[in-house]
């Protein structure tokens, strides 16, 4: 009990960690209403896209014969997927010139900042224990 509950506290505050400046991402990004949706629309394909992978790479691992082989191919495809996407985005998004130089330097005074703000507390809390 103790192992499960420490495992689900530290997932669900890692995953807090990475869920709450990634859906902030899109506000940040523009202020004009049909970008942010477009925004959001791409992540959410995204996110369905990533789990329909999953589960055809777990259907074809399972029916295959050459469990390792076909999981090491699927492995390698996402990885390709995945450094292609963060290429482009990287190329295709820019900070707006109105934000650059916000926020701290590093990802633990950023989080302290955040900490900070008694209105983001509360969605904290809701995060990790949610």
């Amino acid at each position: 009990v103790l192992w499960s509950g420490a495992s689900t506290f530290i997932f669900l505050t890692a995953y807090t960690v990475f869920t709450v400046p990634y859906r902030a991402f899109g506000a940040e990004l523009t202020d004009n209403y049909h970008e942010r949706t477009r925004v959001f629309a791409v992540a959410s394909f995204a996110g369905f896209a990533g789990a329909f992978f999953a589960i055809a790479m777990t259907f074809a691992v399972e029916g295959s014969e050459e469990r390792r082989w076909v999981a090491a191919l699927f492995a390698l495809g996402a990885a390709g997927f995945t450094t292609l996407g963060m290429m482009l985005m990287a190329a295709r998004l820019h900070e707006r010139e109105e934000f650059q130089g916000r926020g701290g330097g590093e990802g633990w005074r950023s989080f302290l900042d955040v900490w900070r703000n008694p209105h983001a507390r509360p969605l904290l809390y809701i995060h990790i224990l949610g």
